[in-house]
This record gives C-alpha cells, sequence and structure tokens, in this order.
C-alpha cells in the first residue's frame, strides 16, 4: 500500500513540474491551446464546442447596468449555442478551416409583479447559424513565437432580422454575407507561460430587405489570453475579450440603440489525453461581461473538445 501511495505521489510530482525543454510549438498543441493552433501537416481537427449563457438585467446606452423596473420583477435571457469546426492544414503554414453553428436556445422570460403574477416567454429562431469558411497563413514561425493570418466568409444560411416574427426575440444569423481579417498570435514568455493574443474585423454586406436597405454594423474584435501549463495534461488560463460593434444603417439611416460592445473575462481550465495517436483536448470556463452597452449582462459556461 505504502509502494502504491508513493507511486502516486512521484507521478503527481513528475506532472505537476515538467522539466522537458519546452518551445511555442509544444505550448500552442495544448492541453489549452493557443489562438495560432493548427493541426499538422496535410492532417485534419475536429471541434465542438457549447456555451450557453444567462443574463437577468442588460447594460444601457450609456454603458449603466439596469433591471427591469416595476410592474416586472423577473426577467432572464438565455442564449445556448453549439459549433462543429473542422481545420485541415494543406502544409506547415497554410490551411483551411469550416465553423457550423447550431442556436439550440434563445429566450426572454418575463415575470409580471401584478394580481395575476402574469408571465410573458417570447422564444428566438433555434436552428442552423451562418456557416463560415475560410484559410489561415502562418506568417512567422520560431521557437519563441507564432504569427498567423486568418480570413474567412461567412455564409448567409442562418434566418435574417426580417424573417423573425414579432414576438420572437432575435434570429440565427445576420441575413447578410459577412467577410473577417484577423492577426493572431502566440509568445512563449516562459516554458509553461504562453501569451496569445487577437485582434480583426469583420465586415457586413448590405442587404434589401422589407424594411429597406439594410447594412448591419462593422464589429471590430480583441482578445487575449495568459495561459500556465501547470503539467503535461493541465493547463490554465485566463481569458479577455472586446467587442465594438457599429450601428445598424437602413436606407443610410443609424438605428438609434443597434450599436454595442462589452468586455469579458472567462477563467479556463484545460485537459489532453492521448489515446493512441489521437490527442484530445478538453477545455471548459466560466464567462461573465465586465462592462457593456446595449447588451444583455449575459454571465455563463463554455466547453470545448478537439480531436486531432
Amino acid at each position: 500500500m505504502k509502494n502504491k501511495i508513493f507511486s502516486l505521489l512521484a507521478v503527481l510530482l513528475l506532472t505537476t513540474n515538467p522539466t522537458l525543454p519546452q518551445t511555442v510549438d509544444s505550448l500552442v498543441n495544448g492541453p489549452l491551446t493557443g489562438f495560432t493552433f493548427t493541426p499538422g501537416a496535410r492532417s485534419l481537427s475536429i471541434a465542438t464546442d457549447m456555451v450557453a449563457l444567462t443574463a437577468n438585467s442588460e447594460y444601457n446606452k450609456f454603458g449603466n447596468e439596469i433591471t427591469p423596473d416595476i410592474p416586472i420583477t423577473s426577467q432572464e435571457q438565455a442564449l445556448t449555442v453549439f459549433n462543429i469546426s473542422g481545420g485541415y492544414s494543406i502544409n506547415s503554414n497554410v490551411g483551411i478551416l469550416t465553423n457550423i453553428p447550431y442556436i439550440s436556445r434563445q429566450k426572454l422570460k418575463i415575470i409580471s409583479f401584478d394580481i395575476n403574477g402574469d408571465t410573458s416567454l417570447s422564444n428566438g429562431d433555434t436552428g442552423l447559424g451562418d456557416v463560415a469558411v475560410g484559410a489561415w497563413y502562418i506568417l512567422n514561425k520560431n521557437k519563441t513565437s507564432r504569427l498567423m493570418a486568418l480570413g474567412y466568409m461567412t455564409l448567409a444560411t442562418g434566418s435574417s432580422p426580417d424573417d423573425v416574427i414579432e414576438d420572437n426575440l432575435s434570429p440565427t444569423g445576420v441575413g447578410a454575407f459577412s467577410y473577417s481579417f484577423f492577426a493572431v498570435s502566440d509568445i512563449m514568455a516562459t516554458p509553461n507561460t504562453l501569451i496569445s493574443f487577437s485582434t480583426g474585423l469583420t465586415m457586413i454586406n448590405k442587404t434589401v430587405s422589407s424594411s429597406g436597405n439594410r447594412k448591419a454594423g462593422n464589429k471590430i474584435q480583441l482578445s487575449g489570453r495568459v495561459s500556465y501549463r501547470v503539467s503535461q495534461g493541465f493547463s490554465t488560463g485566463l481569458l479577455f475579450d472586446l467587442s465594438f460593434k457599429d450601428k445598424t444603417r437602413i436606407d443610410n439611416v443609424l438605428i438609434d440603440g443597434s450599436n454595442s460592445n462589452f468586455t469579458s473575462i472567462t477563467p479556463i481550465a484545460g485537459f489532453q489525453l492521448s489515446p493512441g495517436k489521437t490527442t484530445i483536448n478538453i477545455s471548459g470556463g466560466y464567462v461573465f461581461l465586465l462592462s457593456g452597452t446595449n447588451i444583455p449582462k449575459f454571465a455563463g459556461f463554455n466547453f470545448g473538445v478537439l480531436v486531432q
């Protein structure tokens, strides 16, 4: 029994204090994969993730958190999204990708504070979202850093704002093609610490609808993450996200309140398993908003699995 205990302690000490020389590539491969992660040359990776968010309040256009006024005593919004994505490396520098989102839940529940105790429930559209296809190119790579250019086109496969009936919360897509361009990097700060950055712009096409010529606002996204590999199979990290969305235009008229922004933070952890020649990365975190304008104060869990 004592020998088993000593053996277990030895395994824990060895796995929580990795001494093997590290490179940025080994850190990017996980357990928490880096922002510039790609499968090996002529290899495929498949990932799935789920985001489940709820909100009981929202940020107004001044950035103040507000809750429903009397006679409303309770309001809850909920959103659940599943994504299936795939990547294929043509060679060590170039690859292609796709992402298929599925919105399984959109809900706005309001309980009124009156003698009848009325409850109002609105469900948003559910189903296929806007599918994305794109490519990446590794611009620079050495032992301590990687820099990638990433671009993709999002197809209008989800429902559009014009398809949504009056009682629905929101559609599953934006109703137009869009184009996104990102610069992404990973830097090895210490043998077990990875610092990741991402900045990007999404431009959405104009569409003709029953309400006029609609042009949804473009978006700017900034992300940063610090992750630490505790052992060969376990990492922890802290993710920061900032997003800014312009106002929507209809017939070149800006729609008041259609712009939004938010800042969020996500503590995250990742595990890595290697059964045979397959590597499986499992990650999970809790996201919550720190600030925002014209957006619900969402919080909730995300969970993902990547197989390569």
